[in-house]
């Protein structure tokens, strides 16, 4: 499991290593499995504008079926 910003989040890992890039502007928990396989993630995100208003939030959960192809 990997709890992280923005910023540190890796690509997307399988195997134990990190076989794409992935453009990941949220903050967040992603799971792996016995394989070392990312399979699940927990993200959230949210931006403000200029004046301090709220332009974006949201959360996503989501799981990957095992041995499926991203």
């Amino acid at each position: 499991m990997i709890i992280s910003n923005s910023k540190k989040l890796p690509g997307v890992i399988v195997h134990g290593k990190e076989v794409e890039q992935v453009d990941r502007p949220q903050a967040g928990m992603l799971f792996y499995n016995d394989e070392a396989s990312e399979n699940e993630g927990l993200i959230f995100g949210g931006s403000k504008n200029v004046r301090g208003e709220v332009v974006n939030s949201g959360a996503s959960l989501s799981f990957d079926r095992y041995g499926a192809k991203k």
